[in-house]
């Protein structure tokens, strides 16, 4: 994963926002281990339904990367 640190990511912009993607994959494991969906929410002061959405991939699936300028080849174009 390239180095964005210094960029927020998507859902870690929103001010409102209450998990990470680091946060998502904490969830995720907690998951695979047995812990019940609803304790896992309270643990994280969210709805059962939004861990819910990030076990089955849903929500925070991958970090989103970098926005990338608008491709050079489109200037370098043949024109006839």
């Amino acid at each position: 994963m390239p180095d964005i640190s210094l960029e927020r990511r998507a859902a870690e912009r929103n001010g409102m926002a209450k998990l990470t993607y680091a946060k998502a994959e904490r969830i995720r494991a907690m998951y695979a281990k047995g812990m019940k969906q609803g304790d896992i929410a309270a643990k994280f002061g969210v709805s059962a339904v939004t861990i819910s959405h990030i076990c089955c991939n849903r929500r925070y699936t991958s970090p989103p990367t970098p926005l990338v300028k608008a491709r050079a080849h489109r200037a370098t174009r043949n024109h006839r």
